[in-house]
């Protein structure tokens, strides 16, 4: 039904002539559990600090970005949850983005993970691979977000900072020392006649 200015409103049928299409899972793919069709795929992942000076209590975060081409973002794929023992993950709610940049659709997910550090050790996040069917070439493509080592109170000092905190630990004796004489002989010359 439209509203006429002239006419008021009109109502009536209009029929559009039938679309047949056949979709068929690509043969490399056929034992593939999770894929997207797409021209593009690109993933990412951005940390606000360096993670291989932490200490237990410290928390860092990671930022997974995917985006992808002729796609809609709740399409895109779902990074997987890692938390090893000793850390503590905090996810935030994704952003999905669709957008559309010279009449292609571009769809973006942003996944943010806080991660607190319990206790010291060494952590691994492994690597993820995100398998796509390549719709301009078609061809199977995969692309990884690399592994991320953490290290969070177990590297060894350096052996020059342990030499400055020995030596600043032995001047702070010897200037300790030296205020302890010199009140004492202050109290001693006051008791002097």
């Amino acid at each position: 039904a439209v509203n006429d200015a002239k006419a008021g409103i009109v109502r009536g049928q209009l029929k559009t002539s039938g679309l047949d299409f056949v979709a068929a899972v690509p043969e490399l793919l056929r034992n593939t559990e999770s894929w997207l069709a797409t021209p593009s795929l690109l993933v990412s992942q951005e940390l606000n600090r360096q993670v291989h000076t932490l200490k237990p209590g410290d928390a860092f975060t990671r930022v997974i970005t995917i985006t992808a081409t002729n796609v809609t973002a709740m399409m895109l794929p779902i990074p997987a949850d890692f938390e090893p023992e000793g850390l503590s993950a905090y996810r935030e709610l994704p952003t999905l983005t669709n957008s559309s940049n010279r009449g292609a659709a571009v769809a973006e997910r942003i996944d943010s993970t806080t991660y607190v550090v319990e206790k010291a050790g060494s952590y691994r996040i492994p690597e993820e691979v995100f398998t796509w069917w390549d719709t301009t070439t078609g061809e199977v493509r995969t692309v990884a977000l690399e592994a991320l080592e953490i290290d969070a109170g177990t590297a060894a000092m350096p052996a020059q900072e342990q030499e400055i905190d020995i030596v600043v630990t032995l001047q702070l004796r010897w200037l300790l020392l030296a205020v302890v004489v010199f009140l004492g002989w202050l109290a001693w010359r006051r008791r002097r006649p």
